[in-house]
């Protein structure tokens, strides 16, 4: 069950800005809070994404709001299953006491929480990515000038200029970091376009009607490889079936290394927020270090 949300600023600001469009939160309860807060306004059935840590490595995190809540609107006019943007009161994004906060629908929780087939999820992300391909709208390019990966150099900035003083990210490190990734975008890109920038099962939502997806804010124009890197990394299951079922799977090699570099820095950024989160750091450290 979700935990009870106690206040804090960044769940202030999300009631404040919904009580303003007539929506009353007798009993929020807190779904996530991790790279960002993610909040039921219980009884309303909407949910309030509020940027917390992604906020401080994405300057222009209002401008990725915006994209995702158009993304996600073109997705839902074409029937793919997703998570959509607020019905009863504009998604956003908006701004209150210097925090970014969209606004969504809630998904009812399914009569059963079975997890989803894996070739099913393989299935899927292929459809999602038929219909974003017809996609027109502003979507980041792929590269280190915008998220995702952009992250990267962002977060390295600051550890060097002492913004982090907490980092377990050495000056080693830092260099190893940047001399892979400037090796690994030199390489020939594949044919690029709109993907969903962070497609791993944790972000489908089951709901009555089946799986949706959520969470677009890393949406790019990119390699598919990105995408299905993202969970052919996984160590939820075996990730050969969703790769078969997804077909023809372009080689992963780049991808897969550029994921490790992504995820290096997201979960220094996580080790900084909460301890329990040093020993994934240390081995994705280990792994840096070994190459």
């Amino acid at each position: 069950m979700p935990e009870t949300a106690r206040d804090a600023t960044p769940l202030r600001a999300a009631i404040a800005v919904a009580e303003r469009f007539g929506v009353r939160t007798t009993d929020p309860s807190v779904l996530s809070d991790g790279a960002n807060l993610v909040v039921h306004l219980a009884p309303a059935p909407i949910v309030a994404r509020v940027a917390t840590l992604t906020a401080a490595v994405r300057p222009r995190i209002w401008q990725s709001f915006a994209r995702e809540i158009a993304l996600t609107s073109y997705l839902r006019d074409e029937g793919v299953p997703v998570v959509g943007p607020a019905s009863d009161l504009p998604p956003g994004p908006h701004s209150e006491g210097g925090w970014t906060i969209s606004f969504w629908d809630r998904v009812p929780a399914p009569a059963d929480d079975a997890a989803i087939d894996v070739a099913s999820f393989g299935t899927m992300l292929r459809e999602l990515h038929e219909v974003l391909c017809g996609y027109a709208g502003p979507v980041e390019p792929f590269g280190t000038d915008a998220p995702p990966l952009g992250d990267i150099e962002i977060y390295l900035r600051q550890v060097e200029t002492g913004e982090r003083p907490g980092s377990a990210v050495t000056a080693d490190d830092i260099a190893l970091i940047r001399a892979d990734l400037a090796d690994l975008l030199a390489r020939p890109p594949d044919p690029v376009q709109p993907l969903h920038g962070d497609a791993h099962p944790g972000n489908l939502i089951a709901g009555p009607s089946g799986f949706v997806w959520s969470d677009f804010e890393e949406s790019c124009r990119g390699p598919v490889a990105w995408d299905l890197a993202s969970f052919a990394r996984t160590r939820r299951f075996d990730p050969a079936p969703a790769l078969a079922a997804y077909g023809d799977v372009p080689d992963l090699t780049i991808a897969l290394r550029l994921r490790a570099l992504h995820g290096l820095i997201w979960w220094a950024i996580f080790a900084e927020a909460d301890p329990k989160h040093h020993g994934i750091l240390d081995e994705r450290l280990a792994e840096l270090r070994r190459r």
